[in-house]
Order: C-alpha cells, then structure tokens, then sequence
C-alpha cells in the first residue's frame, strides 16, 4: 500500500511539473558562473531559465529545459528600471546563496531554506549579483 501511494504522488508531481512547464511565462534566463543554493537545492554553475507559474510561485529549469524545482517569493517592493534582470546572491565564503529574483526591474525574495538559514547563521556576507535576459 505503502508503495502505491508513492507511485500515485510521484505521478502527481510529475503531472504538475508539466503542466505548469506548459503554462510557463519566461521571467529571465541566462548564465551563473559559480555552484549555488537555492531554496535548498544545491545547484551547478551554468544556464538557467526561470518562469513564472502565475502568483508568487517560480519554476527553474536547466540549459536542457528539464525542470529543477519550483519555489515560492515573495515581493520585496524594490524598484529599479523595467529592464533589470538579475539574480541576487549572498556569499559566504565559498558558497552562493540565492536571496532575489529581479525581473522588470520588480526584486522578490526567494526563501532560503533550511541549508540556507544554516549557512547564513555562519556571520558576514558580500554580495554578489548576475545579470540574466529575458
């Protein structure tokens, strides 16, 4: 019984991942040069597409277009000009913490995470922006 409910809540997931791949307006793409966290989930330097789901709800996908996760932010009610694009990161030490989302020149704030709440509890920050594209 055990194993059919998981069968059923993985098809679950995977019927909402595509659906909402299908629904999917294109925030911002483009290149980060380091390994990050975000929203507790290690992520590998390279290209990346974020969409949003409608709402407050992102998706995040891969150079391949293959869905990685989808987090929730939050309005930070920054305003910059309508043609910024860029994610916001914390840097402690060696490790990347994604903390913003801008995307026409609106910032949200992305939730951390229990690894990042962790990491952050560890002292100072510098931070580090990268801009993307639409």
């Amino acid at each position: 019984m055990k194993s059919l409910n998981r069968v059923l809540m993985v098809l679950a997931v995977v019927m909402c991942v595509v659906a909402a791949q299908a629904q999917t307006n294109v925030m911002l793409k483009g290149n980060v040069p380091f390994n990050f966290v975000a929203s507790d989930h290690s992520l590998p330097a390279g290209e990346y597409t974020v969409a949003t789901l409608g709402g407050e709800s992102e998706a995040w996908y891969n150079e391949n277009g293959r869905a990685l996760f989808i987090t929730r932010t939050v309005p930070l009610g920054k305003e910059a000009d309508a043609q910024t694009y860029k994610l916001v990161f914390h840097r402690y030490g060696d490790t990347y913490i994604l903390t913003e989302v801008w995307s026409n020149g609106i910032s949200h704030l992305v939730s951390g995470g229990k690894a990042a709440q962790q990491i952050a509890k560890s002292g100072k920050y510098q931070v580090v922006a990268v801009l993307m594209t639409r």
